[in-house]
């Protein structure tokens, strides 16, 4: 399913007062047009970018256009917003209903990611969307000077852009539209909403960066938001994926390996020959995790021959014998769905996806990203999910596939850290994971640029920085050096040198 965003350009901005379109005045050095088209040129979940013009500046526009390879189209508007919506939609002539399209307005230049994402997400299920922000205002109904009436402020919303459709529905309203001789509606969902009715329109949350520049006063607003540019939300809503860092990650449940239990009432796992230990990635071992003072658990998930998805770091099971060959009952291994109905609601799982050779070539529904995506969809309601994986592929699919859930990318021993960091930026991803051995002190890596420089660096980019494995008696150095999360073998070790730094509360559990 493809996504084609349209910057509605077509505006003459007459109440701006000013002798060219708004969209074109510079704010921080570049026209606001540059900035609404980097935003969705820039968005992993758009494919393609049409920009509807004013008349007779359209050869301006397409300069300021060229540097975005995503831009396909580029087109004159008409006089009305209605106009220069009829004019994308012709555009559009012969794509499927099922494209979605989201419409922009041009005078919008601070529009983030995570507003898209959210339109994005909500298209899954819904055929039109709307961005709003709620009024903080009271806002009443006037008629000849006198108040008519005074609608209650918690049902109001002030909206914004991007709205988004499924192609077919917003062709059809404006079909309508245009048969009728007296439309009246400002903008796309208005007309969704008179002549579709019975079309629902989700409204997500938009952000007050998300300007309109209509007067003069906004062009100051806008110069003072382009000089101290937000960063870019990792999550809808702005949050970081790690509220406290650094977040202590329970690796594999309470550690690789078969791992010594602390004192708990904790059984041991099935078929564990030591009542003492419980082995890796089992349900026994996450609980143990937690007790012990983990904030996040992180588990191994792949696939099976019958396209089942088990809990399991390694292709192979102890015998020898591999995962895709044997089916998700001969493996003795937990299902990925039993271990989320185990885990108490609200725990945070991180899901290192371990892809297999076969994903290359097996038909596309059968690959563990598929099989991988409306799990996870479900689950992300009932607790906070991060998905790292050594794939970018897989990322990439469910970085178009899950807008809400943050994705972090994996890299080994050998690989530098800078370019991990730009792989996991140029990716749009969140966070970035590092072996202990390649961040850790001495390494060349950190001889050359030190590890608080690597970790400002990703800062920077928007990721967050974990890493994996690091023991005890160096958690010291990670936590000064800004890292935002440890997965770590011995959580309690860990836990109780950070509570010793004063970098975390003792676990409540």
């Amino acid at each position: 399913m493809r996504t084609v965003a349209v910057i509605l350009a077509g505006g003459t901005g007459q109440r701006m007062g000013a002798s060219r379109p708004k969209q074109l005045i510079e704010v921080g050095g570049r026209p606001i047009l540059a900035y609404a088209i980097e935003a969705f040129n820039g968005h992993l979940g758009v494919d393609e970018v049409l920009v509807v013009m004013a008349a007779g500046h359209v050869r301006t526009a397409a300069t300021i256009a060229a540097p975005f390879h995503k831009v396909t189209g580029l087109m004159e508007g008409g006089d009305t917003r209605t106009a220069s919506t009829v004019a994308a939609l012709t555009a559009l002539t012969g794509r499927s209903d099922d494209t979605r399209v989201l419409f922009h307005d041009a005078a919008r230049p601070f529009v983030d990611p995570g507003v898209i994402d959210r339109v994005l997400e909500a298209l899954v299920a819904y055929e039109a969307v709307a961005v709003g922000v709620p009024s903080a205002d009271t806002i009443v109904a006037v008629e000849d000077g006198l108040v008519l009436s005074m609608p209650p402020r918690e049902s109001l919303a002030r909206f914004q852009t991007p709205q988004g459709f499924r192609l077919g529905t917003i062709r059809k309203a404006y079909e309508l539209a245009l048969a009728d001789p007296l439309p009246a509606a400002t903008d796309d969902c208005g007309i969704v909403h008179r002549y579709l009715p019975d079309v629902p329109i989700r409204v997500v949350t938009g952000s007050e960066r998300n300007l309109k520049v209509t007067h003069p006063l906004d062009v100051v607003i806008a110069e003072h938001l382009a000089a101290e540019p937000e960063r870019r939300p990792r999550l809808p809503g702005g949050q970081m994926i790690f509220e406290n860092a650094p977040a202590v990650i329970g690796h594999r449940g309470s550690g690789s390996g078969d791992v010594p239990l602390p004192p708990l009432p904790v059984a041991g796992a099935a078929g564990n020959p030591d009542p003492e230990t419980v082995a890796e990635n089992t349900i026994p071992s996450m609980l143990a995790a937690l007790d012990a003072g983990a904030s996040w658990i992180e588990i191994d998930v792949t696939r099976t021959a019958d396209d089942e998805l088990v809990l399991r770091h390694d292709p192979t099971l102890p015998g020898g014998a591999f995962l895709i060959d044997t089916a998700a009952a001969d493996s003795g291994l937990p299902r990925l769905a039993e271990v989320f109905d185990a885990l108490p609601a609200g725990v945070p799982v991180d899901v290192d996806v371990k892809t297999i050779l076969e994903d290359a070539v097996d038909a596309p529904s059968r690959r563990t990203g598929a099989l991988l995506a409306p799990v996870l969809r479900r689950e992300a309601e009932r607790r906070p999910l991060l998905v790292t994986s050594f794939d970018p592929s897989l990322l990439l699919y469910l970085r178009d596939e899950l807008p809400g859930v943050p994705l972090g990318l994996l890299t080994w021993l050998r690989f530098p850290l800078w370019h991990g960091v730009a792989a996991a930026a140029g990716l749009g991803l969140q966070a970035i994971g590092v072996h202990t051995e390649s961040c850790g002190f001495g390494h060349p890596d950190t001889r050359l640029r030190p590890l608080e420089h690597i970790v400002d660096v990703a800062h920077k980019a928007d990721l967050e920085f974990i890493a994996w494995c690091p023991p005890p008696q160096d958690v010291h150095a990670y936590a000064a050096a800004g890292v935002d999360a440890l997965v770590v073998n011995d959580v309690p070790g860990v836990v109780g040198a950070l509570e010793a730094l004063g970098a975390v509360e003792s676990p409540s559990r």
